[in-house]
């Protein structure tokens, strides 16, 4: 059997996604700063990163999880 993914696991793992979502994530914003202004557009839409900080017991999600 193959390892599960982080991005895999982010999309599936129930308890995580519950967490996460308690946690406010994500709530990333990508801010580009040009010579004509400033654009603030939606950032990052995975939780991989998260996922992967989930699994070491770390983390935003981490700290939301359900005890």
């Amino acid at each position: 059997m193959a390892a599960m993914t982080n991005r895999e696991f982010g999309e599936k793992d129930e308890t995580f996604k519950a967490a996460a979502a308690a946690a406010g994530l994500p709530n990333h914003k990508n801010i580009v700063h040009t010579r004509s202004g400033t654009t603030v557009t939606g950032g990052v839409k995975t939780l991989t990163r998260q996922a992967s900080k989930w699994r070491m017991k770390k983390g935003l999600a981490w700290e939301h999880r359900p005890k």
